[in-house]
């Protein structure tokens, strides 16, 4: 069962907190406690350019869960732990862990007193070496603390590719069928990411939404369904996308229709598909033209 999600607004620099990437938040008032703030139940992918300078992961932050500012100081130490990995490893897509030596973050946080967080970034240093046809992880847990305790929000994980070359900011021109309720119309967005997340597959993301999402016009206004958002995969040698996939593996399946000319236009940058769930009744027709790098 499908149900629509207004658009939000927010301005997270952690781009972590995607929807269904990190589970609901907890804020337990009754015990004073340090943590990464919210559960993850599945790691966000992050493309890389294959260069030696280094790149950004994320800039996020760890908490002080409390009824009352801290008075004091806080420290947080900090610590990479490939063991965390390998449950979010699938079947026929293996993480290799990233080198240690590759990976750059503060290792000893400090929360000042009267502040409720501290922000820290973590950064790829040299990712010319990395083989594109991986996906690598970062897991980083905390280990200690001097006040209160570490509740159970406590790992940071992150997928890391080599950007495919279809990676990148998109406009979409789409059009949805779908007609109980009807949603039935074309839309423009300019604000489409294709994030990478395999040699030769990207998902899309929706800025406006901050969300792995997939929009369409709802009466003239832009909407999306929750846990739901295409993952295509191409043939590099011919540029035809060869599957569609939910991102949310919990959520519905896609079926690539046939009879479409699926396909990334190498002169254009412009990719073209078509899709559908139930039973093909509602479906989704795409044409996402490349405006530059994300």
């Amino acid at each position: 069962m499908c149900f629509v999600v207004a658009i939000g607004t927010g301005c997270l620099k952690d781009k972590d907190y995607e929807a269904q990437k990190y589970g609901i938040q907890v804020d337990d008032q009754n015990s004073e406690h340090i943590s990464f703030n919210q559960l993850i139940v599945n790691p966000t992918n992050k493309g890389l350019d294959q260069v030696a300078t280094p790149q950004v992961i994320a800039t996020t932050a760890v908490y002080y869960q409390w009824k009352d500012v801290n008075q004091q100081d806080i420290h947080v130490k900090l610590a990479l732990d490939t063991s965390l990995l390998a449950q979010y490893a699938t079947p026929g897509s293996p993480i290799t862990p990233l080198p240690d030596s590759l990976v750059s973050f503060p290792t000893d946080i400090v929360i000042p007193a009267g502040k409720r967080f501290q922000e820290f970034t973590i950064t790829v240093t040299d990712a010319s070496g990395l083989n594109p046809l991986l996906k690598y992880g970062i897991a980083i847990k905390m280990v200690s603390t001097d006040v209160g305790y570490i509740n159970n929000n406590d790992v940071l994980v992150y997928l890391v590719n080599i950007k495919s070359k279809y990676d990148g900011l998109y406009q979409l021109n789409g059009y949805f069928v779908h007609p109980t309720p009807a949603y039935v119309g074309g839309f423009e967005v300019d604000d489409i990411e294709l994030r990478t997340s395999g040699p030769a597959s990207v998902e899309m993301f929706w800025r406006s939404a901050d969300d792995y999402a997939h929009p369409f016009s709802n009466a003239g206004s832009l909407t999306y369904f929750a846990s739901q958002a295409p993952r295509f995969t191409f043939n590099p040698a011919t540029d035809e996308i060869i599957s569609v996939e939910n991102v949310y593996a919990a959520g519905t399946a896609y079926t690539l229709d046939p009879t479409y000319n699926n396909r990334y236009d190498p002169a254009t940058k412009t990719i073209y598909a078509q899709y559908s769930y139930t039973g093909g009744t509602r479906i989704y027709t795409d044409t996402l033209t490349y405006l530059g790098p994300r």
